[in-house]
């Protein structure tokens, strides 16, 4: 299995040899490039060297720099990544229709994954299913009747409580919700790009603010996966800190979902979705994994 790297407690981090080099605690730590799967920058003093940014982006490695309050700020994407131009020509050429439909399958599969979450833990009766699914078959071109929000304020309720809030700031929740999404946004970016995608043009978000549209479209159907991962830990009464949770986060994309009669692994359904969607253009599949261990 490939490395989660966080260097919050060095200064310097340089190439030697393909291996990633650093000092912790007085002690050289050498680490191969090929079995680094992140590299997290929290440190903000940080020096890294440009040879092993490098090193780093031909290996394809998610590359996370952080701010001062240790949350994501930044990812580094590869300029030139992918042997075809192909996939980027016919992004380019992307028409509404092509839009409407592929919008309509991303929210449908984010529906119904969220609708498996909620049957996994048993936070679903009857009525409350029989609503989201209604809401799923209610979707007309780019769901401008919003069943997307409503599904959505329905399922927080359900896993969080009544009073919980997806606005509420002060909600540590959601602190470790943003944080675990901002993750996942890197695993699709990283996703895209290796397919030779333009992360900046969107099918559905097309804020001139956002250099990530396209990711943020397709990170919908994945959202939940965190929620699950937060919901268990603090159902189990483990909660950890936000400096722990950080760390255990990436777990998720080392589990195992049950996609098209076969296990595979968080990340490689991530790969699996943006193929059948953008590359294939598959909108007639169902996209949603079977199951998932609650």
């Amino acid at each position: 299995m490939k490395k989660i790297i966080d260097v919050t407690e060095t200064s310097y981090i340089h190439l030697f040899l393909n291996n990633l080099i650093f000092t912790k605690n007085g002690v050289k730590i050498m680490i191969p490039t090929k079995d680094i799967e992140t590299l997290i920058i929290e440190n903000t003093h940080l020096t890294i060297s440009i040879a092993l940014i490098n090193k780093l982006v031909d290996n394809g490695v998610n590359i996370i720099i952080c701010d001062e309050k240790h949350l994501p700020n930044a990812l580094l994407i590869p300029y030139h990544k992918y042997y075809s131009v192909k996939n980027l020509q016919n992004q380019i050429t992307w028409n509404l229709d092509f839009k409407t439909k592929a919008w309509q399958l991303i929210v449908k599969t984010k529906i119904f994954n969220s609708l498996k979450i909620l049957k996994t833990l048993k936070l679903l009766n009857k009525e409350n299913e029989d609503k989201i699914i209604n809401y799923s078959n209610s979707i007309v071109g780019l769901d401008f009747s919003n069943a997307e929000a409503h599904v959505a304020k329905l399922y927080f309720k359900l896993l969080f409580g009544e009073k919980f809030k997806r606005s509420d700031e002060e909600n540590f929740i959601n602190r470790y919700l943003n944080y675990g999404y901002s993750i996942l946004l890197s695993y699709i970016v990283r996703s895209l790009c290796n397919k030779g995608f333009d992360v900046r043009l969107g099918l559905f978000h097309k804020s001139y603010s956002n250099n990530f549209a396209l990711a943020t479209d397709i990170i919908e159907p994945f959202r939940c996966l965190i929620d699950l991962h937060l919901y268990k830990y603090i159902k189990s009464n483990e909660l950890l800190s936000f400096k722990d949770y950080k760390k255990v986060i990436f777990d998720i994309f080392e589990e195992f979902i049950f996609f098209k009669n076969e296990n595979v692994k968080v990340s490689k359904y991530i790969d699996l979705f943006v193929e059948e969607i953008l590359v294939k253009n598959n909108f007639e599949k169902e996209l949603y994994f079977e199951r998932i261990k609650g």
